[in-house]
């Protein structure tokens, strides 16, 4: 028997639409068909953060991953040096097309609307529907023009891409 919210009361499997699939745990449940945005996606906690989502969560639907031009590489070349981490290993052995969910997007905290292209800014609010905001500076000595943009702006450019979010379940920032 299958009850309004399509748990089948006997087994816990779920069905929908005549296909029938094992329920997770709550986070994969709470993660299934989403699609997160991410700040930061290339600093150290930002691969460790990517990795345990793709890897715990395999029916996450995309990950956004804002990413600044660096020395002429295109975002797709920043994906591959991603990619190449010896974070991934462990999925690229049990999921070798997992990076197919990465989607990289040009742009820089530091700038209003988080340096996003209009179309970029406006494909994120209406296909987000999770926040991690990771990106900062974190040198102690770094100069006050620089360490503002990035840690304070930042951060407020992102509360305002969270409001404009039309599916957002929630946003978490460091």
């Amino acid at each position: 028997m299958v009850s309004e919210t399509g748990l089948s009361q006997e087994s816990g499997a779920m069905a929908s639409d005549n296909i029938t699939f094992s329920r997770g745990t709550d986070l994969q449940e709470f993660y299934r068909n989403c699609n997160v945005f991410v700040t930061g996606g290339t600093g150290f906690i930002g691969k460790v953060l990517i990795e345990k989502l793709l890897r715990s969560c395999p029916a996450i639907n995309k990950i956004y991953v804002v990413i600044r031009p660096k020395r002429s590489k295109s975002p797709e070349e920043r994906k591959e040096e991603l990619i190449k981490c010896s974070v991934f290993d462990v999925l690229k052995a049990t999921n070798p097309d997992f990076h197919q969910k990465l989607v990289m997007v040009p742009g820089d905290c530091s700038l209003p609307k988080i340096g996003l292209s209009p179309s970029d800014y406006e494909m994120l609010t209406q296909q987000v529907n999770i926040i991690f905001h990771l990106a900062a500076t974190v040198k102690f000595d770094e100069k006050i023009n620089i360490a503002i943009p990035m840690n304070i702006g930042g951060t407020k450019e992102i509360i305002d891409l969270g409001r404009a979010c039309v599916n957002l379940k929630v946003s978490l920032s460091h």
